[in-house]
């Protein structure tokens, strides 16, 4: 099955080789040319990687794949360093040619698939790497090495490069930096390749504890007493940070250091990390070429004394000196294996007569078995000697050194979060800039300083940073950084190692991206219960996976997991490495698997996960399942006020609808997403994307010639006629669906219609009609208001929606008690299922009752809370009605200033054009009233005809006769008398005629004052009172 993996490609060339063959009898020539080309593959091969191809005079060179390795770009350079020496040292009279070798190496993300055909490979590689690896072969000078710079950057200064600079590389968009891979470079130049990499000093941080507990470890040793020390953490946590500090300060007080890392590429080779613990206290250097190594070797042997002659069959053997002696033969491996640790005891010993010697052996989980084993055997001869022997592992790591009193392990844990922000600050600096991406940088990285510092590195080379390392200013646009070649390396080789059934576990739970169990993983993979769970128990051993653990959990010891045990991927990146792998027909295959295990486990209950159905479904191609259930995702949106969750669930199961083959099909789910697309676009205030979704419903349910659907679409219509002004046309469209739904038989669509008749109905003033409908919706379709679920298309709850229309009425008829009995039904509704659109709806109801009751204080406070609440849950509709409510509230407190700007500002940035044009009264109506209790009576004049206009072009005819009793008591405080009886008989009228009793008896009794007599104090106010 093909995989997406990050791997480093060597392309290498024989240069001038079709000049020496044409010289040359063609027989001989196709020998000696095969015999150059095998001694070119068995450079790649001999350091893990596998030829993919042989073409012409050249060889292609993969390393990391099929199997990753986490050092494969090392790997390559090293192979292609033994790949020139060997070349050069051949010579035509040993049957090979004579010519230069030019080498080009790149790094990055390819296809590995498997595939049949007999004559290429057994796996084919595709991919932007293989072209850009090919390119650099060709730029190469001949018997030289070039090497891209994502190669450089992983190789993390193991090896000497010389800098080259950018280059354009024909076919590729941006330039790609190079470097030239040599043995002879002075310091000054690797220096120079550090600089341009980006690589400087890091401080060790947040190991103070840590480190005092090592040293402490170290001062026992000194007295005379053996101590193996093993350092237990995860790749990047520090570990080898943390002993090259420890190494500084023992040297300080005495201690000589032996240092060396167990090389992957050699652990195929017996014995192989013995050979370099030997190299290692015999003071030899690494060395890349292998002859300069065993020159050296061979020297240092020559020092040895006549004592040590006994250990020297076994060092040439070790160390690959030369052939060995006849008698060394002749011994068992028993017997020979004996002999190589007093070998290594005789060095140590040697090395103990300068002082107490610490022998530091990281990553000793790399070593070969053979090495292990005499390693563990070794170290209970050197006890009583001052040795500390320092092994660093990964928390996978099995090792057999539990039971001895002289070992002891120390786990190295995340930094903490003070810790990591100062390591950020190191590496990037403290420029204000990188505010918004650092701590992004530190979420994912989770404490691990290495994770760190290489996502830092791949964003400077995104040009995402302007500056000198530690001292960066961010300038780039995406915040959310990719995993690094280098941690995908890592990470990578681990999954790897791992059997395929594993594997595929890890798969399934990177396309679940959520915490799961072994039960809902068993049912994806089709495999029994209990071998999953066996595979999370691989995972978990191999630090891949952990138990997901609760708060009240937390710190708790690893534990294997059983069939309910909820678990997840131990770091984030982990994930993202495992999904990043995936091919698309492998991730769309996983989707589908998923999509169906959740509907399986879920049964009745899949509602409740509707989105992540949906997102899987889209995912796997399921296009029919992706609509249905982006569609049921948007009614669970709206429902908690998510509306903008809701579109985008919206724009999900449109491209899913229109994928569906099947005519009629396609059609249903377009037309039941546009519908239920109305709910979440009302409250948001979103009328022209309202009027161009229900066009479309409109064409989809006439082609269809369903009666429901058309009283849907018409309900919605008659919805949007409201919010634009315009309710005698809603009425219309009302009857429309009315008559749409009895020929259905739809009691749903029956009841949407009566709710969407209170709005119109109360937006026309016709409140007596408005309550009387009420109660008989009440009585009518009590179940289905008692279940309180959402209907399509619709934005509250509807139980509630029918009493803030009946209380706001019942208000408007001076039956006040009532309207108030009717809030508290609504509020006691909200505290069991509660929704943002529907509580502001109710508080405005409430809160215009408190206000012609003259109960300030409480309107005001309530009033805020709910613009805090419109805020926060994205209701702008409500937001312009609200200010106007709380513009009087404060106004009556004394706070004019504060109601002004409120009011000036919604008019300013035209935010109330979001709500129905009904807001603008609201706003308008509200400063008037604040402006009147401040005694600017002009103002408020103003401010009141303004009202009055806005009503009454959009048929608000109870609002048209709140406005013109405001103006006639504005105009009696002016002392305009004529002004005043037009505005009180207008108001009188109107009210008559919309059954508001209370401003209808009011206006009448200061029309009557007017035409007697004026009040003792002036004041038309206090004889109304």
């Amino acid at each position: 099955m093909a995989e997406r993996k990050i791997v480093s490609l060597l392309f290498a060339d024989l240069c001038g080789s079709t000049a020496l063959v044409s010289q040359s009898d063609p027989e001989e020539a196709q020998v000696l040319l095969d015999r150059t080309l095998k001694t070119m593959a068995e450079a790649v091969e001999t350091y893990g990687g596998s030829v993919r191809r042989l073409q012409g005079d050249g060889i292609v060179g993969l390393f990391g794949a099929p199997v990753a390795q986490e050092d494969h770009a090392l790997r390559a350079c090293l192979a292609a360093l033994t790949l020139q020496r060997r070349t050069r040292e051949a010579k035509p009279d040993n049957g090979a040619l004579e010519a230069p070798v030019r080498v080009g190496i790149h790094s990055g993300e390819v296809v590995v698939g498997s595939i049949n055909d007999l004559l290429t490979s057994h796996h084919r590689v595709d991919g932007a790497a293989l072209h850009l690896a090919a390119r650099l072969e060709q730029l190469a000078q001949p018997g030289s090495i070039l090497v891209s710079g994502a190669t450089a950057r992983l190789l993390d200064g193991g090896l000497s490069l010389r800098p080259l600079g950018p280059r354009e590389i024909r076919g590729f968009d941006r330039p790609v930096e190079l470097f030239e891979l040599a043995i002879d470079i002075d310091a000054s130049e690797s220096a120079a390749t550090a600089q341009v990499l980006g690589h400087l000093p890091q401080p060790l941080l947040g190991r103070d504890s840590l480190l005092e507990k090592l040293l402490g470890v170290a001062s026992r040793v000194a007295q005379s007493r053996l101590c193996v020390l093993g350092l237990r953490g995860e790749a990047g946590i520090g570990k080898t940070r943390l002993l090259a500090q420890l190494a500084d300060n023992v040297r300080a007080v005495g201690f000589d250091v032996c240092s060396m890392t167990t090389r992957s590429y050699t652990n195929h080779l017996p014995y192989s990390a013995l050979a370099d613990l030997m190299r290692a206290l015999m003071r030899l250097g690494e060395e890349v070429d292998p002859w300069r190594e065993r020159e050296a070797a061979r020297q240092a042997l020559a020092t040895w004394p006549e004592a040590a002659s006994r250990h020297l069959p076994a060092a040439i053997d070790l160390l690959d000196l030369e052939a060995p002696a006849a008698e060394w033969l002749l011994l068992t491996p028993n017997q020979r294996r004996h002999r190589i640790g007093e070998a290594l005891l005789w060095l140590i010993a040697t090395r103990l007569s300068q002082g107490p010697l610490m022998i530091v052996v990281e990553d000793v989980f790399l070593a070969d078995r053979d090495s292990l084993r005499t390693l563990e055997g070794l170290w209970r001869k050197l006890d009583q000697l001052p040795v500390l022997l320092c092994f660093s592992y990964r928390q996978d790591f099995v090792h057999r050194w539990a039971d001895p009193v002289w070992f002891e392990e120390m786990g190295v844990g995340p930094l903490t979060q003070r810790d990591m922000i100062q390591l950020a600050e190191s590496l990037l600096g403290t420029d204000e800039s990188l505010q918004s991406v650092v701590p992004v940088l530190l979420e994912r990285a989770d404490g691990n300083p290495f994770y760190l510092e290489q996502m830092s590195l791949g964003l400077a080379d995104a040009g995402a940073f302007d500056g000198a390392p530690g001292h960066y200013r961010y300038v780039g646009e995406q915040t959310e950084p990719g995993v690094p070649a280098s941690i995908a390396a890592v990470i990578g080789a681990r999954v790897d190692r791992l059997p395929a059934k594993a594997k595929g576990l890890l798969e399934a739970m990177a396309i679940l991206n959520a915490v799961t169990a072994a039960d809902m993983l068993a049912r994806m993979l089709g495999d029994p219960e209990d071998e999953v769970v066996q595979l999370l128990r691989l995972c978990m051993d191999a630090c891949l996976l952990q138990r997901a653990r609760g708060p009240a959990e937390a710190g708790g010891g690893p534990e294997a997991p059983g069939p309910d045990t909820p678990v997840r991927f131990q770091h984030a990146l982990v994930q993202e490495v495992v999904a990043a792998a995936l091919t698309r027909p492998r991730r769309k295959q996983l989707h589908q698997t998923a999509f169906r295990a959740l509907c399986d486990r879920l049964g009745k209950l899949a509602a409740e996960q509707a989105a992540v159905l949906a997102h899987h479904a889209y995912a796997g191609g399921l296009w029919a399942e992706a609509a249905q259930y982006a569609g049921i995702a948007m009614v669970r949106s709206v429902a908690r006020s998510a509306n903008r969750d809701a579109l985008r669930l919206l724009d999900t199961g449109l491209d899913a609808a229109g994928r569906i083959d099947d005519e009629p099909t396609r059609l249903n789910a377009e037309l039941a997403l546009r519908t239920e697309a109305l709910g979440a676009l009302l409250p948001l205030g979103q009328f022209d994307a309202m009027f161009m979704h229900l066009e479309r419903a409109q064409a989809i349910s006439a082609q269809m010639g369903s009666p429901k659907r058309t009283a849907a679409v018409a309900l919605q219509q008659a919805v949007l006629y409201w919010a634009r002004g315009m309710p005698s046309k809603g009425l219309e469209a009302t009857r429309s669906a009315r008559a749409a739904a009895a020929q259905a038989g739809s009691r749903s669509s029956e009841m949407t219609a009566a709710l969407v008749d209170l709005l119109l109905l109360h937006c026309l003033g016709r409140y007596r009609e408005l309550v009387a409908m009420a109660r008989d919706v009440e009585a009518r379709f009590a179940v289905e208001l008692s279940s309180r679920r959402f209907m399509p298309g619709w934005a509250t709850v509807p139980s509630v929606h029918l009493k803030v229309f009946l209380a706001d009425a019942l208000m408007r008829l001076a039956e006040e008690d009532t309207a108030q009995a009717v809030c508290d039904q609504a509020y006691a509704e909200l505290a069991q299922q509660d929704h943002a659109y529907s509580r502001a709806l109710v508080d405005f109801a409430q809160t215009s009752l408190w206000l012609r009751q003259g109960r300030f204080a409480p309107a005001a406070e309530r009033l805020r809370d709910s613009f805090r609440l419109c805020q926060e849950q994205d209701v702008p509709t409500m937001t312009p009605c609200i200010v106007g409510l709380l513009s009087e509230a404060l106004g009556h407190q004394g706070r004019l200033a504060e109601a002004q700007d409120m009011v000036r500002q919604t008019l300013s940035d035209k935010s109330y054009q979001l709500a129905g044009l009904y807001s603008e009264f609201y706003l308008r109506y509200g400063l008037g009233q604040a402006l009147a209790a401040a005694g600017r009576h002009g103002e408020a004049m103003e401010q009141f005809g303004a009202a009055r206009d806005h009503a009454s072009r959009h048929e608000q005819w109870g609002h048209v006769v709140d406005a013109l009793l405001a103006m006639g008591l504005r105009a009696l405080h002016l002392e305009q008398t004529d002004a005043a009886m037009e505005h009180l008989q207008a108001a009188r009228q109107g009210a008559a005629a919309c059954g508001m009793v209370g401003i209808e008896q009011r206006s009448q009794a200061l029309m009557a004052l007017l035409g007697f007599h004026q009040p003792a104090d002036g004041s038309p106010e206090a004889a109304h009172g």
